[in-house]
């Protein structure tokens, strides 16, 4: 496998798949046919012309050096300092040759130091990567998240070949690690995402894993997740053993594996998965009611929002936790999960039909649509609310999610058979963002078709066995 720019992924029917086709000398962006509205809805991470931290810059052509601030939210000394693309060291965001001061610094909680980088897009849309101080540990001292867009030509999808790349058709009851991904079976997967390296990572829902189809021998990003790949095209479990009430290690913090490598822990039909710039890996832990993280430093396992418990703490606002650490409120099975370039976090909470985000500055979770009431502004253009504030008007089994580069918010309405958009204000969603339909009520559309960026989110399960398709544009 190549890189991210180089593929897309399409939810099809019972493994992954490769489309391919001739691709024109200038990079290109994608298009993406989907069956029914809850799998196109995570495809949105649109290739807009918004400006980030490094603004527009044309595909190939380096920014000059810019100096990114990076504040320690762990005490320590500073052993290295990595400029990743998620996850990997080789990707749209360097090193730069500005005036640097982060390596080999002390730092308290609250210190800062400062980085120089670069940003060369290798294709058109939305890139994302970090800088990220790491002790002699493996400790993460402090994440400073990087986003710019790509400039370049926009390519159209025609129709293709279409090659097996993870799965086998009507074969899901093995797993079979440890070989080509294509001799290997999946389960009713339900999201899938590329990391920066190539890495594709699948959430196997129905086996109750995490998957990875390694792209090389050596392209592992996260700590301890590349000793079985022994070459490109080889599938491994990451997370999970099949069995949701199964053992954990020793050092876990709770019955799921909290604390554990990853390998070594629990995930219960877990039903998407995400990357922030770092390379961090979010999984939507559905049937357990919480979002995952795998460090990509240390390959440890802990809960970011949700708790196994599912207690709301004191200070909450709602019956469900808003006001609450996000690890302090409560979700109902969630199934899709994004960030945004700031490395905000947004959770489908299904179960409860609302959308939430976490907020990377306090870790504190709020609603930012839908409301567990079902109740709609007076101003609603239409039953469900639509121009309303998002938090204003009704959801019903919200799923996929995804961000644009202007910070909009689109959401699988999965039994309001619609896509909805919240809008962002300045950049952001607030509680002054308004929801609007942007995919037609009736009737359902047979397929989909809109221009994807670089780097995407795939959609989660739904409800047939399904296959993967990787999909490259003309």
């Amino acid at each position: 496998m190549n890189s991210l720019a180089d593929r897309n992924l399409r939810l099809q029917d019972c493994k992954v798949h490769l489309l391919t086709r001739n691709l024109p000398s200038e990079p290109a962006a994608r298009s993406w046919g989907l069956q029914g509205i809850a799998c196109a809805m995570a495809l949105l991470l649109a290739a807009t012309c918004a400006h980030a931290q490094f603004g527009a810059q044309p595909v190939g052509a380096s920014s000059g050096s810019q100096g990114i601030t990076v504040t320690a939210t762990v005490a320590g000394s500073v052993s290295s300092v990595e400029v990743l693309t998620l996850g990997s060291t080789s990707g749209d965001f360097a090193a730069g040759t500005g005036a640097s001061n982060c390596a080999s610094a002390s730092l308290a909680v609250g210190g800062k130091c400062t980085e120089s980088v670069t940003f060369t897009p290798a294709a058109p849309g939305l890139r994302l990567g970090a800088v990220v101080l790491v002790s002699s540990t493996n400790t993460v001292l402090g994440t400073a998240y990087l986003s710019g867009t790509g400039q370049g030509g926009l390519g159209v999808l025609v129709a293709g070949n279409v090659l097996p790349v993870a799965g086998q058709l009507g074969l899901f009851t093995a797993v079979d690690d440890g070989q080509p991904a294509t001799q290997a079976e999946l389960n009713l997967p339900g999201g899938a995402v590329l990391d920066g390296a190539g890495n594709l990572y699948i959430a196997d829902t129905g086996h109750d894993r995490i998957r990875m189809v390694c792209a090389s021998q050596t392209s592992a990003t996260i700590l301890g997740t590349g000793s079985n790949c022994t070459g490109a095209g080889i599938i491994v479990t990451i997370a999970g053993n099949g069995d949701p009430g199964g053992p954990v290690c020793g050092a876990a913090t709770d019955p799921i594996g909290d604390g554990c490598p990853a390998s070594q822990a629990t995930v219960n039909s877990p039903a998407s998965v995400a990357l922030d710039g770092a390379g961090n890996l979010y999984i939507a832990d559905s049937a357990n009611n919480v979002i995952r993280m795998i460090s990509v430093a240390t390959g440890v396992i802990s809960t970011v929002a949700g708790n196994f418990n599912n207690i709301a703490c004191g200070a909450r606002t709602d019956s469900l936790g808003d006001g609450c650490p996000a690890t302090q409120a409560m979700l109902s099975q969630p199934r899709g999960v994004a960030l945004d370039a700031g490395g905000n976090l947004y959770v489908s909470d299904s179960g409860d039909d609302v959308v939430r985000m976490v907020s990377a500055a306090t870790g504190v979770i709020t609603t930012v649509a839908g409301n567990p009431s079902l109740t709609v502004c007076a101003a609603k253009t239409d039953s469900v609310g639509d121009g309303c504030p998002a938090t204003q008007a009704t959801l019903v089994l919200p799923q996929g999610i995804a961000l644009d580069g202007s910070g909009n918010l689109y959401i699988a309405d999965t039994n309001d058979q619609r896509v909805r958009e919240v809008q962002a204000v300045g950049g952001a969603i607030t509680a002054a963002s308004t929801i609007v339909t942007v995919a037609p009520v009736f009737p359902l559309p047979a397929r989909v078709t809109m221009v994807l960026p670089a780097v995407m989110t795939p959609p989660t399960a739904s409800t047939s066995r399904t296959r993967w398709s990787l999909v490259s544009a003309m």
